[in-house]
């Protein structure tokens, strides 16, 4: 099966992991963080962060040849109940089947020590 890593581009220059990875017809996505690439800063509150995150996933996705219509599972490691509901209502903006669609995982646990308070990985089928 051919791997083709979908590379990170910050601030102009290619970074020395991948942000997906195509093997087959599958997608794989990284584990995000709520870090706004743009400022540099961790996004505040969850559902910011989750926010950010998900234009990060769909960025990747893009650049892989999929969309949020093709994610299989959702993999949401959030620090808290209260910050999953948060971050599940954020991803539902992007994804407003996910109950149906997806398979869905969540983990309680602290995702960053940078102060992020949500990740979220997704795997999806390739449509091209």
């Amino acid at each position: 099966m051919k791997v083709t890593p979908i590379p990170l581009i910050y601030a102009g220059e290619v970074q020395p992991y991948a942000k997906a990875v195509k093997a087959g017809n599958f997608i794989f996505v990284s584990g995000f963080a709520g870090l706004n690439p743009a400022t540099g800063k961790m996004a505040e509150g969850a559902k910011e962060q989750t926010k950010v995150i998900m234009n990060k996933i769909k960025s990747a996705l893009e650049d892989a040849g999929s969309t949020f219509d093709k994610v299989l599972t959702v993999k949401i490691i959030a620090k808290s109940q209260e910050i999953l509901d948060l971050a599940l209502d954020a991803i539902k903006e992007y994804m407003p089947d996910l109950e149906s669609k997806a398979v869905t995982t969540y983990f309680s646990h602290n995702p960053s020590p940078s102060g992020g308070k949500v990740k979220v990985e997704v795997l999806a089928e390739s449509i091209k």
